[in-house]
């Protein structure tokens, strides 16, 4: 299966230039390839990331949710729903 490949011009430091060089040469791998690779990780970790923090911004709006408009219970009340939930009553 060929996949379609298309190119892309990118502006490199030459510090980054130069460990793209020689990473080419010492992996046996082009350029192209390390870049790909390199930018294909990045944007998991960035996708990965952005998903954990929605999650997290979810779960931090959830907070007390269960609580709000309810009066708190006595520790009488609680006993008589746990008994009540294991048909002990």
């Amino acid at each position: 299966m060929n996949v379609a490949v298309k190119p892309t011009s990118i502006r490199l430091s030459s510090g980054t230039q130069m460990l793209l060089d020689n990473a080419s040469r010492q992996l046996r791998r082009s350029k192209s390839y390390l870049v790909e690779e390199a930018l294909m990780a990045q944007l998991a970790s960035v996708a990965l990331k952005e998903t954990e923090l929605a999650n997290m911004e979810r779960l931090m709006a959830l907070k007390g949710a269960g609580a709000r408009g309810v009066e708190p219970m006595t520790p009488e009340e609680i006993e008589a729903r746990q008994r009540a939930f294991r048909g002990e009553d």
